[in-house]
């Protein structure tokens, strides 16, 4: 049975079965209309086992240990980073400002009376991770000058990062040795 709706200029009618049926001069015409709709089934788990797949494959090559937790490399940047911005904080507020290390990381400080103000939460030093400093602060002069010459050397799994600190200008640079 065919359930239909006939126009009345051109002769034209719609069937239940997605076709659009033209009458002419007696003579029939049968298009098939495109299916509107959306992903199959089978589309839909083909597309999630490539995404599978290719998240295997990153897994294995960037090795499942170091997902979520930071390398040395990525340490050793975020330190010259935080240097760099303490420096701007010292030249911005007119205050000293300093790197503060202890034995499981580091936290950004604002020289202050009576106290120090930490301006930063304290960054751990990812497992793995050892290293050796000139000395526990780290300090910028309203100036951008560096009170001293600083160095840090970071390393893990073989790898060894320096961080140095120039004493006139307070410029930061790492590198790896």
């Amino acid at each position: 049975m065919t359930a239909s709706v006939r126009t009345a200029d051109r002769g034209a009618t719609w069937t239940d079965r997605s076709e659009f049926v033209v009458m002419t001069h007696a003579v029939k015409r049968t298009v098939n209309l495109p299916r509107r709709g959306g992903m199959t089934l089978v589309e839909l788990l083909t597309v999630v086992m490539i995404i599978g797949i290719l998240s295997a494959v990153v897994v294995v090559r960037i090795g499942p240990g170091s997902l979520g937790r930071p390398s040395v490399r990525t340490f050793a940047r975020q330190l010259t980073v935080d240097l760099r911005y303490v420096r701007s904080l010292a030249i911005t507020h007119g205050v000293n400002h300093y790197v503060g290390f202890d034995s499981n990381g580091y936290t950004l400080f604002r020289r202050d009376s009576p106290a120090d103000v930490a301006v930063e939460p304290r960054r751990p030093l990812p497992r793995g991770v050892g290293g050796t400093i000139t000395t526990w602060n780290f300090e910028f002069e309203p100036s951008g000058a560096a009170l001293d010459a600083y160095r840090c050397d970071l390393s893990a799994s073989g790898v060894t990062y320096r961080v140095d600190v120039i004493i006139a200008t307070g410029t930061t640079t790492v590198r790896e040795l």
